[in-house]
């Protein structure tokens, strides 16, 4: 046989093989990666247009060149290895990942090699060559692992900012649980002790993720600046939190909260509003029925935070008896999904729920524990739309 007609059977594999596992020559030069059919010198027998870009020469040309050239010394040193051990060792494919670094830019390629089988394989020892760009899906892959470990070092700060979830104090017990719906949340609650009284806080701003997260860990910032706190007046917490909020999200972002003070002596709980959904309420003395839930709205709602400076927030009171409880919550309780048609759990619902605890005599790290259970139910099943937060205090 001679030279020529080894080509033209060459030509005739190619064919048959393009056929079988490309659809047609069209397809296989439409391909946005590189294609060829090499001998184990790396000598091509046929091209497409994307490794006739790479060699720049024109398609029509490429039988006969080599693609060593789109290789450094070492690398071709590698490529043909992998090439060559294919062949001997007999393998059915090869897979590997090397850069084109013979080029002007350097583009990392993963490389898959298959023995083209033929009754002209020995012959020819022919290999079809398929290399698909990865370089920037590395890139991408890259940085998205950076973002995650910022975002899991961002998160890991934000939960130190957290309160433990239970506390017992002199006259009250609060019991609490977050759950973020992605890595970090932006979400805040938050207690403190002062003199004989408690402070609490609970906040969502809105979104979720790293943006909600800063402003929300900025938030709780505030809340541990004594000059802030000292004055123990809900209403002046808000202010400043506004301020905070329109300073670091230029009006961009907003945040609702509930601002309260529980007095241990007398029981006065003060507590102010900033668009949030209402505080639930839940007195002893009325007994251990549904219908003892008490919602608690402000007369002034209050606007939201960090949409215009220097507003003025008010301030109401109500007196606790002991055994009564509240209990605050973030809106991501109420948008629970509940079924594979996106219904959501809803304020109704939650409120029943929460009530029934109360009624049964549970104390509020058993109310806690319970609501956390639904919302873990729930999350496992259907994914958080938004940060949860709830907790509850209890006056002794």
């Amino acid at each position: 046989m001679d030279l020529n007609r080894d080509v033209q059977s060459v030509h005739h594999i190619i064919h048959l093989f393009e056929r079988a596992h490309l659809r047609g020559e069209k397809m296989l030069d439409g391909l946005p990666a590189l294609f060829s059919v090499v001998d184990k010198s790396g000598q091509v027998y046929r091209g497409n247009k994307y490794l006739g870009n790479l060699i720049e020469v024109g398609q029509e040309h490429l039988l006969g060149e080599s693609i060593a050239p789109l290789f450094s010394a070492a690398n071709w040193t590698i490529f043909q290895a992998r090439l060559q051990g294919l062949i001997a060792a007999g393998k059915a494919s090869d897979e590997f990942e090397l850069e084109l670094d013979g080029l002007k830019q350097k583009r990392t390629f993963v490389w898959y090699l298959v023995p083209l089988r033929h009754e002209y394989e020995v012959k020819f020892s022919l290999v079809t060559v398929f290399a698909v760009d990865v370089s920037e899906l590395k890139t991408t892959m890259q940085q998205k692992a950076r973002m995650q470990i910022e975002l899991k070092t961002a998160k890991a700060v934000q939960e130190t900012l957290l309160p433990p979830p239970e506390a017992s104090f002199a006259f009250a017990t609060v019991s609490g649980r977050y759950r973020s719906a992605s890595e970090c949340g932006g979400d805040l609650w938050f207690y403190k002790q002062i003199d004989d009284q408690l402070l609490v806080c609970i906040a969502d701003v809105t979104g979720h993720g790293a943006s909600a997260a800063l402003l929300a860990s900025a938030a709780r910032a505030v809340l541990s600046v004594d000059a802030v706190i000292s004055t123990k007046s809900p209403a002046k917490i808000l202010a400043t939190l506004n301020n905070t909020m329109i300073d670091l999200a230029n009006r961009q972002s907003c945040m609702t909260s509930i601002v309260g003070v529980l007095n241990g002596t007398t029981g006065e709980f003060t507590y102010g509003f900033a668009a949030h959904d209402p505080l639930l309420f839940f007195p002893a003395q009325t007994g251990h029925e549904a219908s003892s839930l008490i919602k608690i709205r402000p007369t002034t709602p209050g606007n939201l935070l960090g949409l215009e400076r220097d507003i003025e927030y008010h301030q109401q009171s109500i007196f606790l008896h002991p055994g009564d409880r509240l209990f605050f919550y973030s809106d991501g309780l109420l948008d629970l999904v509940v079924d594979e048609s996106n219904r959501k759990i809803g304020a109704r619902r939650i409120y029943k729920l929460v009530g029934d605890f109360m009624k049964n005599g549970a104390n509020v790290r058993e109310v806690a524990e319970h609501v956390d259970h639904v919302v873990s139910e729930f999350s496992l099943k259907y994914e958080l739309e938004d940060d949860v937060t709830f907790f509850l205090v209890q006056y002794k």
